[in-house]
């Protein structure tokens, strides 16, 4: 099948248009348009490593990269840091779920809370009969 190299470069350049304008998600749909035109093509596979919404995305797109041409540096230096914010996110998931109170905490926190309404609750009906009985 012979690639309309024309319209990949349109599709690259109204890419890069729609991102400088701001709509990064209109920029992913014409890189999207100009892969499926080309496979291959090393410019919009970078944009959309670029563009992804979550690093997981971004190391399978750049790893593509890498898989046509071995020797692309900013796929490669790209990869190295898309992998360095992955592990980040994982430790940090990590760590705030070992903050999150465990159901027996909060179970026991809401019993504390309800003892206390009915402590309160308790006080103020014996005042009450206090007053009622002083009258």
């Amino acid at each position: 099948m012979e690639i309309n190299t024309e319209y990949v470069n349109e599709q690259i350049h109204l890419g890069i248009k729609a991102h400088k304008a701001g709509d990064d998600l209109t920029a992913r749909l014409y890189f999207q348009s100009a892969l499926r035109e080309d496979d291959e093509n090393l410019v919009s596979l970078l944009w959309l490593a670029y563009l992804a919404p979550d690093h997981e995305k971004r190391v399978i797109l750049l790893k593509r990269v890498l898989e046509i041409d071995p020797d692309n540096k900013r796929a490669q230096a790209g990869l190295k840091w898309a992998k360095e914010e992955l592990e980040k996110e994982k430790n940090q998931v990590g760590k705030s779920s070992e903050n999150l109170p465990s159901f027996g905490n909060l179970q026991t926190k809401f019993q504390a809370t309800d003892l206390r309404k009915k402590a309160r609750k308790g006080t103020i009906a014996q005042r009450a009969r206090r007053r009622i009985g002083r009258v």
